[in-house]
């Protein structure tokens, strides 16, 4: 029973393919266009699924050519103006906070934060605290009865330097190093830099010291596009974390697949090629 899901970001677009209850693989792709969007559906429609999803797939050749009974496609949006769009996709769910099994969720909770959590704590266990490095930084909180403790949202790392910009006559853009930039720096870039990544990462650590006084010796789970990044950092600056924390791109699509297929499921059908 193969099922799709698509997370809409708010810079691109992540795309995961799923087996009943397990994740296959995930990638991403550039947004699509509505013209784009509008090519794909009549494909998925006939149980095919098209070469513009499937581009980037790192099981591209399972997949490519193969005939499906219309797969469920399972849609995660942060971009209103597009989901009805996916919507006219005669097998698109769009997944809502109801769907999920946690506890303590307000109205105005991302999905995508719901989700991340419970894949996180689906995998990493109970209690469980997520930070998800993309454009919108976030924490969230469960404890061990799945139920939500809270978090806390703040400007990601490329939002934080591309406002610096925009907001100002003289500073630049400037690309954050994979390596922590000196502490107190001569040069404006690096200045920078440094500005906001050790606040951001004094911030992170204060946080997270927090919810250890709260829920001892929890793991501590990075995604999103700067989690990589954001983990290596808190590593170097903290050592005594390194234990606890833990880089997990797929968190989202984990959570997917732990709520998806208990909502039913259309399977495979017959293959060709």
């Amino acid at each position: 029973m193969v099922w799709l899901a698509l997370v809409m970001g708010n810079s691109r677009f992540h795309w995961g393919i799923g087996d009943r209850h397990s994740l296959l693989c995930c990638w991403d792709t550039s947004s699509l266009s509505v013209d784009e969007i509008e090519t794909i559906i009549p494909e998925l429609e006939q149980g095919k699924i098209p070469e513009l999803i499937l581009k980037d797939c790192p099981l591209k050749d399972r997949f490519h050519l193969k005939t499906f009974n219309t797969p469920k496609l399972w849609l995660v949006s942060v971009i209103p103006s597009i989901t009805p769009l996916w919507k006219s996709y005669s097998q698109t769910h769009v997944i809502e906070l109801a769907d999920l099994p946690l506890k303590g969720m307000y109205p105005t909770f991302g999905i995508d934060r719901a989700l991340a959590v419970l894949g996180a704590g689906t995998k990493w266990g109970w209690p469980i605290l997520v930070i998800d490095g993309g454009t919108a930084l976030t924490l969230t909180g469960a404890n061990g009865d799945r139920h939500l403790v809270g978090g806390a949202i703040l400007p990601g790392l490329g939002l934080q330097t591309r406002l610096l910009a925009q907001h100002t006559r003289t500073l630049p853009q400037i690309t954050l190093s994979e390596q922590l930039p000196k502490r107190w720096s001569l040069d404006t870039q690096e200045a920078i830099a440094s500005g906001i990544l050790y606040a951001l990462l004094a911030g992170l650590h204060d946080f997270i010291q927090n919810w250890h006084t709260h829920y001892p010796q929890t793991p501590i789970i990075l995604t999103g596009g700067d989690g990589k990044h954001l983990t290596q950092f808190l590593m170097q600056q903290y050592p005594q974390l390194h234990p606890h924390l833990h880089f997990d791109p797929d968190l989202i699509f984990l959570g997917i697949a732990k709520t998806a297929p208990e909502r039913g499921l259309n399977g495979l059908k017959d293959e060709h090629g």
